[in-house]
């Protein structure tokens, strides 16, 4: 996510936003990249990337304005995948891209600094998904992924994350 405080309108630490999009965007396809190889041959044929519901344009941003910088970066990710997708369908590959917590986000480090640092408290454990609860909806959601997937981002729930 990198820092926060350097990614408001009044403030932008490119450095950051580098570093951000390396990790996000940049860092899915160079695995791509490195794995094809072994992606054609494997039996599943499936590359998963994380998503985040911050990346959604179809509702306003959790907390209000801010975190550019990883809200564009998602929006990045999203797009990269969608064109390895129309592009590896031909190999029989699918890829997908899998915002772990939804509308109801994930209770992990990041989300409780996001929290912090915009005074927002976390209302109780049950407003968010464990890591636990994330993880095991996103494997089912992963193992019903065939070739009809058409690579648009999903949610936890395996329903398409809102535009």
């Amino acid at each position: 996510m990198g820092r926060l405080s350097g990614q408001n309108l009044d403030e932008f630490d490119y450095t950051t936003f580098e570093q951000v999009m390396a990790t996000n965007v940049f860092g899915p396809l160079k695995m791509i990249n490195a794995f094809l190889p072994s992606i054609e041959k494997s039996t599943q044929k499936k590359v998963i990337t994380m998503t985040s519901g911050a990346s959604s344009m179809g509702r306003a941003p959790a907390g209000g304005g801010g975190v550019y910088f990883y809200r564009i970066s998602k929006v990045g990710v999203n797009m990269g995948m969608w064109i390895a997708q129309a592009e590896l369908r031909k190999k029989g590959i699918i890829v997908a891209t899998i915002a772990p917590g939804g509308g109801r986000g994930v209770d992990t480090d990041m989300v409780r600094q996001f929290l912090a640092e915009k005074n927002i408290k976390l209302e109780n454990s049950r407003t968010h998904y464990t890591p636990e609860e994330s993880v095991t909806e996103m494997a089912r959601v992963i193992s019903e992924l065939d070739p009809s997937h058409d690579g648009l981002p999903l949610n936890v729930d395996g329903e398409q994350l809102s535009r």
